[in-house]
């Protein structure tokens, strides 16, 4: 029985990720390995899985069973995503790596993990952002703090250098000599 996908199970390192696999199939037994998944697919990456997805269904993509549409989804997402794999993974007699997998269920959950891995990117990534955003927003509020001190000191240095005038005395003009 293939248990759930635990994210935290996946490690994250720049824009890849691994995730160590060891389940117990129905019809295949025991799957165990290290799987590296790309944390996300380029354009033509993308593009390319679409493509073979549409072809390994066939003309009539649209008349496909529900579950022949997800395995061949999984499968051609899968073969973009993954960098290396376990042996059981890959196999002469298949036409896409994971193709001779028996247990759908594997190749459903290593789809979910590579899936998570690119969610999981994108959020570290918009962290990082917004932890950016927070730091310029702090470097500019100071700076706005500064200026503003500066233009207090400014002022107050402008005050004192004006020449004091003594109030006039009332009364008696002083002889002359």
């Amino acid at each position: 029985m293939i248990l759930p996908f635990n994210p935290k199970d996946l490690l994250l390192e720049n824009n890849k990720a691994s995730y160590h696999f060891d389940q117990t199939g129905e019809i295949g037994g025991t799957y165990r390995g290290v799987f590296e998944f790309r944390c996300y697919l380029n354009p033509v990456q993308y593009i390319a899985a679409d493509k073979e997805y549409r072809d390994l269904l066939g003309s009539n993509a649209a008349l496909a069973d529900p579950h022949a549409d997800n395995l061949a989804y999984a499968l051609t997402q899968l073969k973009y995503r993954i960098l290396k794999a376990p042996p059981f993974w890959y196999s002469e007699d298949s036409l896409f790596p994971g193709g001779s997998v028996p247990d759908r269920e594997v190749i459903s959950h290593i789809l979910t993990a590579a899936t998570e891995a690119e969610l999981q990117y994108r959020t570290s990534l918009l962290s990082k952002q917004e932890e950016a955003v927070n730091k310029l927003k702090a470097i500019i509020d100071q700076r706005k703090a500064d200026a503003q001190v500066d233009k207090e000191l400014e002022e107050m240095d402008a005050e004192s250098d004006e020449p004091t005038k003594k109030p006039k005395k009332k009364g008696k003009k002083p002889a002359s000599e």
